[in-house]
């Protein structure tokens, strides 16, 4: 079924079912002029990338038009919308908390009335029927009093007759409230939990940003009324530079202007901006420069060290350049997962783990915009497949995601093959080896020791 492209209005036979491009060239064009049409939104999006460290902003440094400019840094100072989304999730968590800890308060009341309730009201009831009855009128007294302790003995051989049953239909309502209480007291703690992961979250996350923003710089220029009024009592006249010659300009017969949407000069190809995480040492020779947004697929076969190069890799991008979440589907928060965090020294404020066991789980539990760097261990355990992943990459389309597989006997990657065309960086790690088979930003077949 064919498409028409939201760039160039052609119509097109898409790859696959969510393209709305007919190429990248129209996909980077759309996406450049949308960023001019919608500031607010393109700075809210970009806002993860501003917190990044070690970018590289390739635009300034290699173009050779904007070398001949003299640039002032300008700083900006933003409210991070991450840590306005985190406080009000703790608010919320805090509400959550409240109403369980006056339910809790509220069953254990109930159960202290329950154990209290020994037929005294009963006796005591009783006790007033009896004088009561005795004379309605209260005319005589001794006949209240008389039929009082008449009720009392009535009421209190009534309360021994069915104490028994009372105290069987006591257990029964003390046993319910302590299921209730006990599945409250655990839903509270999960809330405690959650609300001690927010708080860390909000420690780790900025409240205000700073960005370093370019501008040209701005050269004063003496109005011509002062120039030519500069030397009036010497008659000296400022000297007029000198007008170099035109170059000779050779004129076409025909258009020189591109009459496709597909096609654009390369001064507009130098003005589109891209950025550059800064890698160094032998991550700089591994890998190269990649892009902030950098898309990565690890596979290996079990015991061949791919979750152990993940770690590395995740230790890395925490400690240089920005938050790592990452995810643990196998292992969970196991010994082993444990074991091999310490065994790499792979501890950092900005390195978090979380155990989540399905797609639906990311969804829930990690926010747009919170963490630059996610790693998926593994898309075969979570049953994540090529299109599941193409969501989560359009869902963070901010962040770098990292995704973990598992392999054949035969080296080759579990599932479709579709997730190497669509990735960056494909990495293979065999018997402790780390190596490049696909790479966008160097050559490929290059390795690293892992163990």
């Amino acid at each position: 079924m064919s498409k028409i492209c939201e760039q160039c209005q052609s119509e097109f036979t898409p790859s696959r079912k969510d393209a709305r491009f007919c190429t990248p060239t129209c996909k980077s064009k759309y996406w450049y002029k949308k960023k001019g049409e919608d500031t607010e939104e393109i700075s809210s999006q970009n806002e993860l990338h501003a917190s990044l460290k070690g970018v590289i902003d390739e635009t300034l440094s290699n173009s050779p038009i904007t070398q001949q400019e003299e640039f002032d840094i300008v700083k900006v100072k933003k409210e991070s919308m991450a840590y306005k989304e985190l406080k009000n999730k703790e608010i919320s968590t805090l509400i959550q908390k409240g109403l369980f800890e006056k339910k809790i308060r509220q069953v254990l009341q109930d159960i202290t009335n329950i154990k209290n309730n020994n037929g005294l009201l009963l006796t005591a009831a009783c006790t007033g029927a009896g004088g009561i009855l005795a004379d309605t009128k209260f005319k005589n007294p001794t006949r209240n009093i008389v039929g009082a302790a008449f009720g009392f003995l009535a009421g209190s051989i009534i309360n021994e007759s069915i104490a028994e049953e009372r105290e069987k239909s006591k257990r029964k309502a003390i046993a319910q409230k302590e299921i209730e209480l006990n599945e409250l007291n655990q839903n509270l703690k999960i809330i405690h939990g959650n609300l001690n992961v927010i708080k860390m979250q909000i420690i780790n996350t900025p409240q205000f940003i700073i960005t370093e923003v370019s501008q040209p710089h701005q050269k004063p220029v003496l109005p011509k009324a002062i120039l030519q009024g500069a030397f009036p009592t010497l008659g000296i006249k400022p000297i007029e530079p000198k007008q170099q010659e035109k170059p000779k300009v050779i004129q076409l017969t025909k258009s020189a202007k591109p009459v496709s949407e597909r096609i654009i000069s390369s001064h507009e190809l130098a003005k589109h901006d891209y950025k550059a995480l800064k890698f160094t040492d032998e991550w700089s020779e591994f890998i190269g420069f990649p892009s902030i947004n950098f898309q990565c697929a690890i596979h290996g076969r079990a015991g061949e060290g791919k979750s152990t190069f993940a770690i590395q890799f995740a230790m890395y991008l925490a400690e240089n350049f920005g938050r790592v979440i990452y995810i643990s589907s196998e292992e969970g928060f196991s010994k082993t997962f444990k074991d091999k965090f310490v065994r790499n020294n792979a501890l950092s404020e900005n390195l978090f783990v979380a155990d989540l066991r399905n797609y639906d789980e990311i969804l829930k539990e990690i926010s747009v915009d919170t963490y630059h760097f996610i790693f998926i261990d593994s898309l075969d355990n979570m049953n994540i497949d090529v299109e599941k992943l193409k969501q989560l990459r359009e869902r963070y389309k901010n962040s770098s995601i990292i995704s973990i597989s598992q392999a054949t006997k035969d080296g080759k990657m579990r599932g479709s093959y579709q997730i190497v065309h669509d990735v960056d960086i494909e990495i293979i790690v065999t018997k402790g080896v780390a190596m490049t088979n696909k790479n966008r930003f160097k050559e490929k077949e290059l390795e690293m020791r892992v163990f």
